[in-house]
């Protein structure tokens, strides 16, 4: 894959510089060519129009423009030149409207609107300006509020020198003449050309009288004139109307033609090639990335394996995991950290064969299984077979447990009242408590699981309980009281409080306790957890969590199996509840451990202590804030 992405990086170069430094383009448009380089657009300033066909130039070569519409550059302005007229000087030029601004080259600044005359555009391709019909007003006094008067504008400071002491005003000719103010008299008329960015003033609806007062304004300060040209010769409006298009000139021909803009393509080019040249830098760096640090997992796994020893657990080959699951045609279950597939080994025995995802941690779910459950054999722990570690692909092998995991039996009404009796419920629960116990009591180090939930429980043919799953797992010694870990470990709605804040304690094997708390009140409910409670026993608008439904019965003194519809021994569920309660007290300090939790379930009912309310935790108490202090 790195070198893929070496090999794609070099061609990209390779184009982006080929093309970047092309200068002469041969330009194909159907059967047309148009050589490129001699007719490129320019510019007599960094701020100037750009000139280009159907204009050109005087320095450039006959075929880039036509002869009647040819600009030339001096000093910093584009000057048009028209026969048996003035020189004007090009403030813009817009191809899509066929049009170009111009004002007079050489003119006085103070009063510039007498020094503009009609421009003379005969045997030209520009089409003549039109004139718009003004008056003058000459007004004794300062009109004190012009705005009161439609289609007025003024004063007009550069026409006062005409008549020293007085005010003159422009107005539309066509408006009502009882309009003017009688300290105004009509002096003369005028007229006005259009201007490249105000509409053709031909009639008053076109402009609003604001917008006439700032054409005024405007046009005396510096009269700049729209200049049509006749577009119908050269047939390129419409072109240059196309995103990315413009006009060109093809010299066999001797006729325009609409091409799309080369500097867009040459630029788009270059910017598509550079995106692609940092997208393709930054896969490969990823690509690299990922590379070392698979390879520094796939290290740190092997050297593991060198120093560790796995007893009576068999290294096997990816090849050997294909073949034992049949290329992993029978899946039967998926978790958090990787996929469950049924196979059989060589002799026969079925295995539960557990690809872990490549995502899982870095290795560390499978590090964390073979370092708990491959040195560890318990009745109640499920047995590790054996292992696959082969460059990116880790698996364990496990034996093989026919009845699956405890959630279906214990959320699914049709399996739980098929095999489960209140009997057989506190054997199961048995079995867990003593698996558990093993863990945090039974080896050198204590082992935490950090994830004890049903689905995590396995059940034999016998439906005799094997904790599975240790990808969440930590050691720590048995003279250690607590646990520092970086983030939450475990599956929400088990997890201890301690594990979402330190405010209520420090984590450590209690946490395993509280998880197996909920384990059994789910077992002895058939719900979740998370689940409201409504039904039996609680008002149709209430609301509970369970656990704090499940203690009022018992303060109560209420039978739980008229509500839980459970049946059975209604001591041993009520046992049950007394110590699921007992696990999920707040505080850790008030859980009990899973030695003395063993010893409770096989107790009789009369002899275990009613606990504290677990939502209200003894030593803690709730301001009014819903702050913990």
């Amino acid at each position: 894959m790195a070198q893929l992405t070496l090999n794609i990086l070099a061609i990209t170069v390779f184009l982006v510089s080929y093309y970047s430094t092309t200068t002469v383009l041969v330009l194909v448009h159907g059967k047309q060519t148009y050589l490129k380089d001699n007719c490129h657009p320019s510019k007599c300033s960094k701020h100037g129009p750009s000139v280009r066909f159907p204009f050109r130039l005087d320095t450039h070569a006959p075929h880039c423009g036509y002869d009647t519409l040819i600009l030339s550059c001096f000093g910093n302005n584009t000057i048009l030149t028209l026969p048996s007229s003035d020189n004007y000087n090009v403030t813009l030029i817009d191809y899509k409207k066929t049009m170009m601004g111009i004002t007079r080259y050489s003119w006085n600044p103070h009063c510039p609107w007498f020094q503009f005359s009609e421009p003379n555009v005969n045997d030209s391709l520009f089409i003549p300006p039109i004139p718009v019909d003004l008056i003058w007003l000459d007004c004794s006094d300062m009109l004190t509020s012009v705005s009161d008067y439609n289609f007025l504008a003024g004063p007009m400071s550069c026409l006062e020198s005409v008549s020293v002491g007085h005010f003159i005003y422009v107005a539309w000719p066509y408006e009502d003449i009882a309009f003017i103010p009688s300290t105004c008299t009509k002096t003369k008329n005028s007229t006005l050309l259009t201007g490249p960015k105000v509409p053709p003033l031909d009639y008053r609806g076109d402009i609003s009288p604001s917008e006439f007062q700032q054409v005024i304004r405007d046009f005396a300060a510096r009269p700049v004139v729209a200049l049509y040209w006749k577009d119908d010769l050269i047939n390129c409006s419409m072109c240059e109307k196309k995103w990315w298009h413009r006009c060109e000139f093809n010299l066999e021909t001797k006729r325009s033609f609409c091409q799309e803009s080369q500097m867009v393509l040459k630029a788009g080019l270059t910017v598509g090639a550079t995106s692609l040249i940092l997208l393709v830098v930054f896969a490969f760096l990823y690509v690299h990335h990922q590379s070392r640090k698979k390879k520094s997992i796939r290290q740190k796994i092997e050297h593991f394996l060198r120093n560790y020893r796995v007893m009576d657990s068999t290294r096997y080959t990816y090849k050997n995991l294909k073949k034992m699951t049949n290329r992993f045609k029978k899946r039967i279950g998926v978790g958090a950290f990787g996929t469950v597939y049924k196979g059989e080994l060589p002799n026969g025995i079925p295995v539960a064969v557990k690809m872990l995802h490549r995502t899982a941690c870095g290795g560390e779910q499978f590090v964390n299984e073979v370092t708990t459950i491959g040195r560890i054999h318990h009745v109640h722990i499920v047995r590790l077979l054996g292992y696959c570690s082969e460059g990116e692909k880790q698996a364990l092998v496990y034996q093989f447990m026919e009845n699956g995991s405890l959630d279906k039996y214990i959320f699914s009404t049709r399996w739980r009242n098929r095999h489960f009796s209140m009997e057989e419920m506190l054997v199961v629960a048995m079995g867990i408590a003593e698996g558990i116990e093993y863990l945090h009591q039974g080896c050198d180090q204590r082992i935490l699981h950090f994830d004890i939930k049903p689905h995590n429980i396995l059940l034999d043919h016998n439906l005799v309980p094997k904790i599975s799953d240790f990808g969440l797992s930590k050691l720590c010694p048995k003279d250690q009281s607590y646990l520092t870990i970086s983030a939450a470990r475990g599956t929400m709605g088990y997890l201890a409080p301690e594990m979402y804040s330190r405010n209520f304690g420090t984590v450590s094997y209690k946490s395993d306790v509280y998880s197996f708390g909920i384990l059994i009140l789910e077992m002895i409910s058939g719900r979740k957890n998370t689940d409201p409670l409504r039904g039996a026993g609680v008002q149709s608008e209430e609301v509970l969590y369970f656990p704090e439904w499940i203690y009022e019965q018992l303060a109560q003194g209420k039978d739980l199996y008229l509500v839980l519809d459970v049946g059975g021994n209604e001591e041993i569920a009520k046992k049950l509840a007394i110590v699921a309660l007992w696990c999920i007290q707040w505080s850790p300090e008030d859980r009990p451990s899973m030695t003395r939790i063993v010893q409770m379930l096989g107790e009789n009912l009369q002899n275990l202590e009613m606990p504290p309310n677990p939502i209200v935790p003894s030593s803690y108490s709730i301001d009014t804030s819903g702050q913990s202090s």
